[in-house]
């Protein structure tokens, strides 16, 4: 039997392209051999060396196509269904021309390379040598550049062998079979681990998919195909020929797959004429005819034609044929078609199908299995000491109790029972004992594991006896009246039946110990916190709810209005934010411009507001303004006045003192104290703090960004060949300073 690793796809090597082949192999040529040479060497050494390169150049070349021809699999060695497989997918003729011209090009490579050794061989200089290395590694390169289009074939033929599924044609296998969209793929879902994806609508399925399932110490495996179409063979395409390949060349069981409800756009008829027309693959292998979507129909409820054409199947058909029907969408009678399929394959003796080497192993264990009562391995030397101890222990305590009886009875203390029944009872072990011992002496290997149980036995009565003595004893000589735990025990049904009442020592009132549902905080549970009149309260609330809808009351517009603005303005917040975001550059600032009369109605008529209310409303704030700031404004202009008195003043003695001015301190001057310049930054600013700010930050929004500029801290060489160290011999000898 054909083990399934032999189709192992997915373990070849992927395949480069000739450049990147033809630069593998030259960088590796490179670091594997010598480097250096000289004209002044033996020709001979000169002649090896160049020789070496182009053998190491040829085997590297060799090498490399060699794995791509025996990793890539022979067509005419492997099972006949990849074989047609691989016809179909990628056509045999174009398959095998790609590996066939890496062939013809590593053998060219190696004739190459023999033709330059032997030319090799007969030069007389280096360079002769040279050219001639170069000659051969160019055409053993140049042939390597002509198998770009075959490698790249091969390249493709390789990754889609590796997504093929990875079937077992001598395995024992269920082929599902019939026309698209009738449920072959929810079938393998239900019956394998198999996740084939399933949709309503026809070719879901376009490549072979598998699954496996055990059944009965067996495994089995499950192939789904494609949806096939009631044509000719030249008509079908690559996605039916798939199928008909797989029904053609793998033995198994078929199940071909009927849709009653015909939601799949195929009559009965046609689904049944679909099955005659491909009946001649059927040959030899077993049939069993599967009705879906049950869960739609009835087969009972079908037309008297349809149910003639199917028994005319059976009637038809010279192989095995068994019918079942089942529903994919709930799951009824999947499993018995499974069955059935797999009996089938059971007793279907034409096709060559053997069990799992796994499984056969299992199975034949299970038959030669013996049901035998493994009783624990206990050395003879073990019982033989066992039992002379408890004899021992047996006779001294014998002893010991005759010779105490007289004073125990005096105390008052003695138990006759007690004792008789000790003594019937280490009596009793120790005959045993010996007369097991005497049987284990006659018969060994029959006795050995009796012995063993009996002693063992014994030893455990002694042993529960000695614990309950001590229990009963104090259960019997108590004199309060508690009622105990044990108490309640043997009252109610013993241990086993009883169970502890937890909930009786609980530390809360008496009343809240058995409540359904369990207190929450300070004796309190979800109960204590359900308001009764709930419902009531929620009917009035709906009541009033509904009243209000009905008065329909209006809604002040200027509220809509004033949203809008309100969502106009976040949406150009926004847009700023973004802008200034996606600017990278500081950009100056810009002051606020004063907007014409014009332009402030063209705004208000975009949001349509009224520009009679607003501007009553601007002018009353703007008169409430300058009745508060009168006074203040008639203070201030006294105040300037003065001031400017005595600045005049003290900038005379100023310009007496100082004479030289720096520009810059001038230019400042102009621009946030000079009244008469009508700047920018004095205009859009009424104090002189703001001015200096303003001043500030219009300075650092013009500074120039420096980056990635060389600095002080980077390193500087001035000179990188000071001529004081690079001239001039040393003083013993003609070398130079480095």
């Amino acid at each position: 039997m054909k083990d399934a690793s032999l189709y192992r796809f997915k373990d070849i090597k992927p395949v480069v392209n000739a450049k990147e082949l033809v630069d593998v192999v030259l960088s590796k040529t490179q670091r594997k051999t010598p480097t250096e040479i000289h004209k002044g060497f033996k020709i001979t050494r000169i002649r090896n060396f160049y020789m070496r390169k182009v053998k190491m150049c040829q085997e590297l070349f060799r090498d490399k196509l060699q794995t791509i021809i025996n990793d890539f699999p022979k067509l005419d060695d492997i099972h006949p269904f990849y074989a047609d497989l691989a016809n179909i997918l990628y056509d045999r003729d174009h398959y095998k021309l790609a590996l066939g011209q890496c062939n013809y090009v590593s053998k060219s490579v190696i004739r190459i390379s023999h033709d330059y050794i032997k030319l090799l061989k007969f030069s007389s200089s280096l360079y002769k040598c040279k050219i001639l290395k170069i000659s051969a590694l160019g055409r053993m390169c140049k042939l390597v550049k002509k198998l770009q289009p075959s490698l790249l074939y091969l390249e493709e033929v390789r990754q889609n062998l590796s997504r093929l599924p990875s079937i077992n044609p001598h395995k024992k296998t269920i082929l599902l079979s019939g026309a698209p969209n009738v449920g072959k793929s929810s079938f393998i879902n239900i019956i394998s681990r198999a996740n084939v994806e399933v949709q309503p609508y026809s070719f879901t399925t376009r490549n072979l998919y598998v699954g496996h399932f055990d059944y009965k110490l067996n495994r089995y495996q499950v192939i789904d195909t494609p949806g096939l179409l009631d044509r000719s063979l030249e008509n079908r395409n690559t996605i039916e020929m798939t199928t008909i390949t797989a029904l053609a060349h793998i033995n198994g069981v078929i199940l071909f797959i009927i849709d009653i409800s015909e939601e799949c756009g195929l009559s009965i008829k046609e689904q049944v004429n679909l099955f005659y027309s491909i009946k001649s693959l059927f040959s030899n292998k077993s049939i069993v005819i599967g009705f879906n979507k049950i869960d739609k129909g009835n087969i009972d409820s079908l037309p008297v034609d349809s149910k003639l054409l199917i028994k005319q199947i059976a009637i038809d058909i010279n192989s095995t044929i068994k019918f079942c029907s089942f529903s994919t969408l709930t799951g009824v009678g999947v499993e018995e078609a499974k069955i059935i399929a797999c009996d089938l394959l059971k007793t279907d003796y034409s096709s060559d199908i053997l069990l799992d080497q796994e499984n056969l192993l299992k199975s034949k264990l299970n038959e030669h299995k013996i049901n035998l009562n493994r009783a624990p391995f206990i050395p003879d030397s073990v019982i033989q000491e066992k039992i002379r101890k408890m004899q021992q222990k047996g006779r001294n305590k014998l002893n010991g109790k005759e010779e105490e009886l007289d004073v125990e009875t005096t105390d008052g203390d003695y138990n006759e029972e007690e004792e008789n029944s000790t003594k019937g009872a280490f009596l009793s072990a120790t005959n045993s004992t010996v007369d097991d011992m005497n049987g284990a002496n006659s018969n060994d290997d029959q006795n050995r594991g009796n012995i063993a149980n009996s002693t063992n036995l014994t030893m455990r009565e002694l042993k529960l006896k000695k614990k309950n003595k001590s229990r009963q004893s104090y259960l019997s000589n108590r004199t309060d009246n508690r009622i105990l735990q044990i108490d309640l025990q043997n009252e109610n049904g013993g241990a086993g039946v009883y169970s502890v009442d937890i909930r009786r020592n609980y530390d809360i009132k008496e009343e809240y110990k058995y409540d359904v549902i369990p207190e929450i905080f300070n004796g309190k549970n979800i109960c204590d916190f359900v308001d009764i009149n709930i419902e009531q309260k929620l009917m009035e609330l709906e009541k009033e709810e509904e009243t209000l809808l009905d008065k329909d009351v209006q809604i002040d517009p200027m509220w809509f209005k004033t949203k809008r603005v309100l969502e106009k303005m976040a949406l150009k917040l926004k847009r700023l934010k973004l802008h200034a975001k996606l600017n990278e550059e500081k950009q100056p600032l810009y002051h606020k411009k004063n907007k014409t009369v014009e332009e402030m109605e063209k705004k208000l008529d975009e949001l349509k507001l009224d520009k009679q209310k607003i501007l009553e409303s601007m002018t009353e704030k703007l008169n409430k303004r300058n009745s508060l700031n009168g006074t203040a404004r008639k203070e201030n202009v006294n105040r300037e006045s003065a001031n400017r008195e005595s600045v005049n003043r003290e900038n005379i003695k100023k310009e007496k003192v100082k004479k030289d001015i720096c520009k810059k301190k001038q230019i400042k001057d102009a621009v946030y104290n000079d009244p008469t310049k009508k700047s920018k930054i004095y205009l859009s600013t009424s104090t002189e703090l703001q001015r200096k700010k303003a001043y500030r930050l219009n300075k650092i929004a013009y500074k120039k960004i420096v980056k990635g500029t060389k600095g002080e801290a980077d390193r500087s060489i001035p000179c990188k060949r000071p001529r004081h160290l690079f001239s001039g011999k040393r003083s013993i000898g003609k070398a130079a300073w480095r």
